[in-house]
């Protein structure tokens, strides 16, 4: 989901609104490939070639979403992120049967 804070209109909505969805999806589909794994928005970015070059703030929005929609889950554990702070891991959402 594209949030348009820049009140852009027309075909260049269009154009954010896809790629936004894009991200999400290629998020979504490295977690799905890889379940068990944690990672962070960094490790994205680090290591998937189409987001080397994609704001941190994109990837971070991906996230968040991917959460809201109830496919990924936060964690509590944390690691120390590019700036020395420490940042939280994610992973994909564990589906319990009742």
């Amino acid at each position: 989901m594209f949030f348009n804070t820049i009140n852009v209109r027309g075909y260049k909505l269009t154009a954010y609104q896809i790629k936004a969805t894009k991200q999400e999806s290629q998020i979504y589909e490295f977690f799905h490939h890889n379940p068990g794994m944690e990672v962070t928005p960094e490790d994205i970015m680090k290591w998937h070639p189409e987001f080397t070059w994609t704001p941190i703030t994109s990837i971070r929005r991906a996230f968040t979403n991917l959460a809201t929609d109830g496919r990924i889950e936060k964690t509590d554990h944390q690691i120390d992120g590019m700036y020395g702070m420490p940042i939280h891991t994610w992973r994909l959402k564990q589906c319990i049967a009742a």
